[in-house]
């Protein structure tokens, strides 16, 4: 197999969705070094003809934890589609308080105009019935870890956010509760 081949592979395996298997990892690992060691071996050589094993262990050390941590360096952090934009509710306790996706980021805001904006470093999804949950893990100003789940269920209208401790309470995207 080509190495251009294989290293696609490797790639493949390392994101995505649903990660590959260490052993299979492992295994395009170690078929892309085998195949990037006889194209440069020449570099490994001694004049005496004698292979650097210094060199050849540290490259199959690197490319080791690169193909067993893969999963978490390229995993898929991205907001899904149907919750893209911003979310408000009719309820008056929440009077002028919104929250918004993005691509990688949410934006919280309160009736104060208080804007907090933090990166998603984690999206959890699990479907329940007819909804689905999604945990969220973002990171404030500060760098404080937090984490905050939802549901989402589908609807004629575009979809209803409901807060999995305050399900009584219906978040509607800005555009769609504008034309009710």
């Amino acid at each position: 197999m080509k190495l251009e081949a294989l290293c696609i592979r490797l790639i493949y395996s390392l994101g995505g969705s649903g990660c590959a298997s260490i052993e299979l990892r492992l295994r395009i690992v170690s078929d892309v070094i085998t195949l990037i060691l006889r194209r440069v071996k020449i570099l490994f050589t001694s004049p005496k003809g004698i292979i650097d094993q210094m060199k050849i262990e540290r490259i199959i050390v690197i490319f080791s934890i690169a193909a067993c941590f893969g999963c978490q360096l390229f995993k898929d952090k991205d907001v899904p589609k149907e919750l893209l934009g911003v979310w408000e509710t009719s309820v008056p306790q929440y009077e002028n308080c919104s929250f918004q996706f993005e691509d990688t980021m949410v934006t919280f805001q309160n009736r104060l105009s208080h804007i907090v904006s933090c990166y998603i470093t984690d999206i959890e999804r699990l479907i329940e019935d007819e909804k689905t949950l999604y945990n969220i893990y973002y990171n404030d100003e500060h760098g404080g870890e937090y984490k905050f789940s939802l549901y989402y269920l589908k609807a004629s209208h575009g979809g209803v956010i409901r807060f999995k401790h305050q399900e009584g309470i219906p978040w509607l995207k800005r555009d769609v509760q504008q034309n009710e």
